[in-house]
């Protein structure tokens, strides 16, 4: 007799979490899934794979947005509260951000 191939379990993702235990991946329900509007992607092989000028220029930017005062007006969706759990969250979690971040660029 043939059975169905069982599917793969699930296997629990780790999240990164920053100092104070926030974390990309806390969930919202409320408003919109994810409490944190910054992908955890970011932490993704994809990402961390790509060459290291690309993603400082990509932090450059992702700070200049995050940044609670100059910050770019396609960004000001953004509170300051929101700006600085996210700061907070990826200076914590992503060892290779510029040691000036937010404010490099």
């Amino acid at each position: 007799i043939l059975r169905p191939a069982r599917p793969a379990p699930i296997k629990a993702v780790r999240s990164r979490t920053a100092p104070s235990g926030r974390s990309l991946r806390d969930f919202n329900l409320k408003s919109r899934l994810f409490e944190h509007r910054c992908s955890y992607m970011i932490y993704s092989s994809i990402f961390t794979g790509l060459p290291d000028a690309l993603k400082q220029r990509i932090y450059r930017h992702l700070g200049a947005a995050l940044r609670e005062q100059n910050g770019q007006p396609e960004y000001s969706y953004l509170s300051a509260q929101e700006k600085s759990a996210l700061r907070e969250i990826l200076s914590g979690t992503l060892p290779d951000l510029p040691k000036d971040w937010p404010n490099a660029g």
